[in-house]
């Protein structure tokens, strides 16, 4: 589902709620979409020279949305009366269940892709890179917790300059290619398997898409 389906989803989910808190008495200003950012790409020199190994979460700070400051009554109402009777309404947990079988396919095979061969060799010259200059580690994890156990911090001058030979590492053994190539080989596959559940997907997609423009629309 792309961003513009997303957004009337969101949009009717928050129209649902202001009606719901009207009736019950509260004023309810609806949250803005607050479309996702995902960067799947190397970190730049600047992003590491910046945020060390917290670039992630400096890039993850568009997606956050502006929550309406409500009364502690107001607040209980949303999280125990009107939010729910949204989603229920918009039979978002339906649209929900037919996404998760995507979600664990998804993790599923990242999970596989670290374990193949391919990978492993590389993320091996990653290894072999990061020992020469000057850090003793065998895996991505390996680097991420070292970094955590630095004193000044995963944004300190010695995160930073971990991080800048980590990513430096990664782009010589090609990490992100790779992995990228298993995925996408693997997907393949799920896709010729699993033509009934897309279906079911793009299905219940078409059905809350379209109860959400009429809810917007109402």
């Amino acid at each position: 589902m792309g961003d513009e389906s997303v957004k009337y989803l969101s949009d009717a989910l928050e129209v649902l709620k202001r009606r719901c808190m009207a009736d019950l008495g509260y004023e309810y200003t609806p949250a803005p979409f607050v479309p996702q950012v995902v960067y799947r790409g190397y970190p730049t020199d600047d992003m590491l020279s910046k945020d060390g190994y917290n670039w992630r979460m400096s890039v993850m700070t568009g997606n956050v949305s502006v929550t309406p400051t409500l009364s502690s009554a107001a607040q209980s109402a949303l999280d125990t009366t009107c939010g729910p009777a949204a989603a229920q309404q918009l039979r978002y947990q339906d649209y929900t269940q037919a996404h998760q079988v995507i979600s664990d396919a998804d993790s599923d095979m990242v999970s596989a892709a670290y374990g193949d061969s391919r990978f492993q060799s590389a993320q091996a010259r990653w290894s072999d890179c990061m020992s020469k200059a000057g850090y003793d580690v065998t895996t991505l994890e390996d680097a991420l917790a070292l970094a955590a156990s630095l004193a000044d911090g995963l944004a300190g001058p010695k995160a930073v300059k971990m991080a800048l030979a980590d990513v430096h590492c990664q782009r010589t053994a090609r990490i992100l290619e790779t992995l990228k190539s298993i995925v996408v080989e693997r997907t393949a596959a799920w896709v010729d398997s699993n033509a009934g559940a897309l279906e079911e997907v793009h299905r219940q997609d078409e059905a809350i898409v379209a109860q959400a423009k009429a809810i917007l629309n109402g």
